[in-house]
């Protein structure tokens, strides 16, 4: 089965069963990694999010304007993982904390590009509070021809409003 006849079949389906629509695109992956939480957070500050989520051993942040600080309080310890969206939607920043030797954040952002090479739906995630809404997730899907079809990637897009 092509894409074509992939998204032909999903549409039907997804029309008797309220599934997200789905979409086709390419996917630019760039990772580093960083030997502090410092040089993360100021990575993540260039990055001029939109909407973010950072996630520390003793705190959780969420920023829907703007407003990620380069540094936070000793006392929230550990930068454990984080999430950036990018104005325009396109960029898509994650963090994550493994341990790894000297440099132990891994800093990937993934870029939405026009193409056929991954389908992807948006689906919404129930955040911790109301307020906020639902956080926003693109996932792209890989099609397998013994497995089918597979989550592979998923790039938050930011927070819903929330009416």
């Amino acid at each position: 089965m092509n894409l074509q006849q992939l998204k032909t079949a999903y549409g039907l389906v997804a029309g008797k069963n309220t599934l997200p629509n789905m979409e086709f695109g390419r996917l630019s992956i760039t990772r580093c990694r960083y030997h502090s939480s410092d040089e993360v957070l100021t990575r993540m500050v260039k990055f001029s999010p939109k909407h973010a989520w950072v996630t520390f051993q003793s705190a959780n942040i969420v920023i829907v304007k703007g407003d990620l600080q380069a540094s936070y309080p000793d006392e929230y310890g550990c930068l454990l993982a984080a999430e950036c969206v990018s104005v325009d939607g396109k960029l898509s920043l994650h963090v994550r904390y493994d341990g790894d030797g000297e440099n132990p954040w891994l800093v990937s952002v993934y870029e939405q590009r026009d193409g056929e090479e991954y389908p992807y739906d948006t689906i919404g995630l129930v955040a911790t509070t109301s307020k906020l809404g639902k956080l926003q997730y693109r996932r792209y899907w890989h099609i397998d021809a013994v497995q089918g079809a597979e989550p592979c990637f998923a790039c938050f897009t930011g927070f819903t409003e929330n009416h």
